[in-house]
């Protein structure tokens, strides 16, 4: 199952990335269900608008006031910190073969089609993928196993 935050929405300037929005909203979590060990105070999500409980997301915000039309995380294991990087990051953060760049199919999620492989064994073709950077999740339909 997944969790859910519930709350009010209040409004608040945001700066993120050298960028100051003057109102964005965001939500304050009120009330959370099955989000066991995970604490905080608000949601500040990057959605898409079809997803966006507080009207106008952070994304549309930062691409009109501030040009950035291209995110990306480095998440790292444990005990390391992982990283949100505004605009493109610099070459030297990827191995020799470079980043791989793969569209969004569904502006809802961050949704992209590709193939899932657990060590030599292909588990998934072709199949579409949603990204959520709140999660460390995956869950595959109960058919694959």
């Amino acid at each position: 199952s997944v969790g859910s935050v519930v709350g009010l929405v209040f409004v608040d300037r945001l700066s993120i990335g050298g960028c100051i929005i003057p109102q964005q909203g965001f939500v304050c979590a009120g009330l959370t269900a099955e989000l066991q060990n995970r604490f905080f105070d608000g949601v500040l999500g990057l959605a898409f608008p079809a997803l966006s409980h507080t009207g106008i997301t952070v994304l549309t915000q930062l691409g009109a006031q501030a040009g950035i039309q291209v995110f990306c995380f480095f998440l790292e294991e444990t005990g390391k910190p992982s990283k949100l990087v505004l605009g493109l990051p610099d070459d030297g953060r990827f191995g020799p073969a470079g980043p791989v760049y793969s569209p969004v199919v569904l502006q809802e999620w961050w949704t992209f089609e590709g193939s899932l492989s657990v060590g030599p064994s292909l588990v998934m073709n072709a199949s579409f993928f949603a990204l959520d950077t709140g999660t460390s999740y995956l869950t595959l339909p109960p058919s694959y196993f």
